[in-house]
């Protein structure tokens, strides 16, 4: 009984704590205190000749 006590608080705490940070989250959205990320392209990665050769 101890046990589930413990899993049902631990639980409870875990749930307030993340409706806490949906809520918080969506509230600051568009507030202008952080900078939005930019989407850019990824770059192709630049390989030296030896690192391809070096495991052969």
């Amino acid at each position: 009984m101890k046990r589930f006590i413990l899993v049902l608080v631990i639980g409870m705490a875990l749930a307030i704590a993340n409706v806490w940070f949906v809520i918080s989250s969506i509230y600051n959205i568009g507030r202008g205190e952080t900078e939005l990320m930019k989407v850019q392209h990824i770059e192709a990665l630049r390989l030296q000749k030896d690192s391809v050769n070096q495991g052969l």
